[in-house]
């Protein structure tokens, strides 16, 4: 079998321009790439390859999703690493494949961020720092905010992003998601 981790992010990018998740698509999958692609830097054990493969894939899953639930909240991350390995495992070296895989599944975990940065692979800490910056995003807020949804369900989703927003403060490690966070606050 020949590895192609090109391949894989294409398969990626395909996917997520068929989401059925006008919050969790193409164009947020992109600006997630591109957040963790100003990020990964600072960290050497990354490269763009790794990078691009969890941007693209990290939510693999909510993309198969008309609207919103629970447990698609909840259990995300699970479902979107599945999913990643199921349709592009065998097109990327095993250990490759595991740390994308775990940086799938922690990705929408932030106790794991906030109890055991320290022992998270750095490319887990650049996905979710990455996804956590379209919380400042104004045109997704839009697109959030036009999504049919009760008033109760509504102010749930708020008060998730308000603490996730407080939450990437003090988990944020790079330079460039700091100035983003930071900079929006004053």
């Amino acid at each position: 079998m020949e590895f192609n981790e090109t391949k894989a992010i294409n398969i990626g990018k395909e996917w997520m321009r068929k989401s059925l998740d006008p919050t969790h698509d193409y164009t947020h999958a992109n600006h997630v790439a591109s957040n963790a692609l100003n990020i990964y830097p600072e960290f050497l054990t990354v490269d763009e390859n790794l990078v691009n493969l969890a941007s693209w894939w990290h939510d693999s899953y909510k993309a198969t999703q008309k609207g919103d639930s629970l447990f698609s909240i909840f259990f995300e991350g699970i479902m979107a690493a599945k999913i990643f390995e199921k349709e592009v495992g065998n097109l990327i070296e095993p250990k490759r494949r595991n740390r994308v895989y775990k940086a799938i599944l922690f990705h929408n975990n932030p106790l794991i961020f906030i109890f055991f940065r320290k022992f998270v692979d750095p490319l887990a800490l650049i996905l979710y720092e990455s996804d956590g910056l379209e919380l400042y995003n104004e045109e997704r807020k839009e697109i959030s905010r036009s999504k049919n949804r009760g008033y109760m369900y509504r102010l749930f989703l708020q008060s998730i992003e308000f603490v996730l927003g407080k939450i990437i403060k003090i988990v944020a490690t790079s330079k460039y998601t700091k100035n983003i966070v930071f900079k929006e606050s004053i």
